[in-house]
């Protein structure tokens, strides 16, 4: 069986949200592989770091693709172990199912 790994992006609509900072939704999607198992979509105010750190700890996020994003955001979420893909622009699903591609 291929490992679990979660993936989290920001989301405006159908597409990667333009600036992490200003975002209020996030995809979540649990993958094995290549194949999305699971998704869902949580809301959140990124400003508020700590309730920022508590879902990417509660739900084991170990990818962030999004688009711009602060430094001081940047860092916090490195400090969690979350592998950062930033400047990140476009159809949301399509960014997921491409990135699960490579």
């Amino acid at each position: 069986m291929e490992p679990k790994r979660i993936i989290a992006m920001t989301v405006w609509g159908n597409r990667v949200s333009p600036v992490f900072d200003c975002s209020a939704t996030l995809l979540i999607a649990e993958t094995r592989g290549s194949h999305i198992v699971h998704r869902r979509f949580e809301p959140f105010n990124p400003v508020m770091e700590k309730q920022t750190a508590d879902i990417f700890s509660r739900f084991q996020v170990d990818v962030l693709i999004c688009g711009a994003i602060t430094d001081g955001q940047s860092e916090s979420l490195i400090k969690l172990g979350v592998q950062l893909i930033p400047f990140i622009s476009g159809d949301a699903v399509e960014i997921l199912e491409s990135f699960l591609q490579h």
